[in-house]
């Protein structure tokens, strides 16, 4: 046997193929453990190479509008940056989903929430097959401890599995989010988010009569985002005004009424017929969310 630099094993490699077949040199290996490429073999050896994540906001102010009281916050999954109304969106594929975390979550006092048990669940209906079963015809993926905060409920979820619950076998797809609330089994129902309105104009402040019952105090904010007039050019400073980002802080008036503080004598009238609506800012939901999934392996890739 003769043993150089170049073959210090002194192995005699029978021909040509089976030397190249394990040249270390390439930027491939041929059919070591079924991997025809280093990526490919990455994920063999090393699974949690194949981890990816992505985050996602479950915003109520932008889901999928129902009337009445809320039961069921729902909206469509996107995998691309179009942003539309009643989506959440990340970019790229998503599937093979192993795990979800929630992070903590703020939602209106309800006073049927408020009990000795100072547990919330949070389910997430697409996803049901999985899940914590339990009785009262409920399913959940998340548990919280409750800590009443005013007119406000505090979820934190750390002390339950951190927040996580892990899915076995993976969730292949997701196209929409429907979630739950309950306390902790009993569901849980909230007050309309959002109303169809009018408005009497006044110099100084304009009121805004809504289609039901708003649940709003003093102090609250509320948000406009299609208010315009039947000449949008004339009246283009005070559209945007009242369709400012940040809202209004109301002042009540009735269960139907409140005023916000703007100036709007001599602007045009709202178009006859036009639908118009506000949202209530002491009513939204914020559920941000980590999605941990596997990649799927590409061919092409190196």
């Amino acid at each position: 046997m003769k043993i150089s630099i170049d073959n210090p094993s002194g192995y005699r490699y029978k021909n040509k193929r089976q030397i190249e077949g394990f040249n270390m040199k390439e930027k491939h290996i041929e059919n070591f453990l079924g991997a025809k490429s280093l990526m490919k073999l990455r994920h063999e050896l090393n699974p949690q190479s194949k981890k990816r994540y992505k985050y996602i906001v479950l915003d109520s102010r932008e889901r999928i509008v129902t009337s009445g009281n809320i039961q069921k916050f729902q909206w469509n999954y996107i995998n691309n940056l179009s942003r539309e109304e009643g989506s959440v969106n990340t970019y790229g594929n998503v599937k093979n989903i192993i795990h979800l975390r929630v992070f903590p979550v703020r939602i209106p006092y309800i006073s049927y929430a408020d009990t000795p048990l100072k547990r919330i669940s949070l389910n997430i209906e697409e996803l049901s097959p999985q899940g914590f079963i339990a009785h009262e015809r409920r399913q959940f993926h998340f548990l919280f401890d409750n800590i009443v905060d005013g007119r406000w409920i505090n979820l934190n979820p750390f002390n339950y599995n951190d927040g996580y619950y892990r899915f076995n076998p993976p969730i292949t797809n997701l196209d929409s989010i429907t979630v739950t609330f309950g306390s902790p089994l009993e569901p849980l129902s909230f007050d309309p988010d959002r109303a169809e309105y009018t408005m009497t104009y006044g110099a100084l402040s304009t009121l805004v009569t809504t289609n039901i019952t708003h649940n709003l105090f003093t102090g609250d904010i509320v948000y406009f985002n299609d208010f315009t007039t039947t000449d949008p050019s004339a009246d283009s400073d005070k559209i945007s005004e009242i369709n400012n980002i940040h809202g209004h802080h109301i002042t009540k008036k009735s269960d139907t009424s409140f005023t916000i503080p703007v100036n709007t004598i001599g602007v045009n009238p709202i178009p006859a017929g036009l639908i118009v609506n506000v949202y209530f800012g002491s009513k939204r939901i914020i559920i941000p969310l980590e999605i941990t999934y596997l990649e799927s392996y590409n061919p092409t890739d190196n």
